[in-house]
């Protein structure tokens, strides 16, 4: 009877854990679409389903009270990790300097003669970003301070706009050398240079679609 207790017990506890993840990724994708901040609601979110899972004697608090040391040691230790810090200096670099805007303005005036030109100069300009910082929040944020003003005095509807920087902007994601992937390669214990060959393709191939 113990046993079949203790079975029974063992069983409920890895059928919970199962949906509170499923629950927890669907609260994500409907909040995701409800127009709340990000930041609040990963934050919000993780502390909820963390309560939740400690009630349900999933972990102990140690362990979250853990969490914050072990990723720093983690991230000090680890020699690919280093990279993502030079990744962002790079974006802050490239939008104070003011390269970003010259580059800019020189797509823009190579593709003067075809048909929405600023918008390709966007898109093109986000794929070379995206290969310089590696990052999407970097592209987006200086994609937006420099091409959103012109495109809206030239006449570009609002949601082409930002339409047209958004999705160029998550090809930082994509496109090596990205942060993503390194961190992806990393947590799978796989080689970062194979990581990035297998990436090119598609990256390159998503940005030909944008500019189609």
């Amino acid at each position: 009877m113990a046993s079949e207790e203790i079975g029974r017990g063992e069983a409920i506890f890895y059928v919970s854990q199962e949906y509170i993840s499923i629950a927890m990724f669907l609260t994500l994708a409907i909040l995701l679409f409800s127009g709340y901040p990000v930041a609040f609601i990963l934050g919000g979110l993780s502390m909820l389903f963390g309560m939740l899972g400690y009630y349900l004697d999933m972990f102990s608090l140690i362990e979250f009270f853990n969490f914050v040391p072990r990723i720093w040691g983690m991230a000090a230790e680890n020699l690919v990790l280093v990279a993502v810090p030079a990744f962002v200096y790079m974006g802050v670099m490239l939008e104070r300097s003011g390269i970003a805007n010259d580059l800019l303005y020189c797509v823009q005036v190579l593709l003067r003669r075809v048909p929405g030109a600023l918008a390709l100069a966007v898109t093109v300009m986000g794929t070379i970003l995206a290969a310089m910082t590696g990052i999407i929040g970097a592209s987006v944020t200086m994609m937006t301070a420099l091409a959103l003003p012109t495109m809206m005095r030239q006449g570009y509807s609002h949601a082409l706009a930002t339409g047209v920087i958004a999705a160029s902007g998550t090809l930082g994601i994509l496109i090596p050398p990205s942060i993503m992937l390194i961190i992806m390669a990393d947590l799978m214990a796989i080689s970062v240079g194979n990581v990035f060959m297998a990436a090119v393709v598609p990256g390159l191939t998503l940005a030909a679609f944008y500019l189609i």
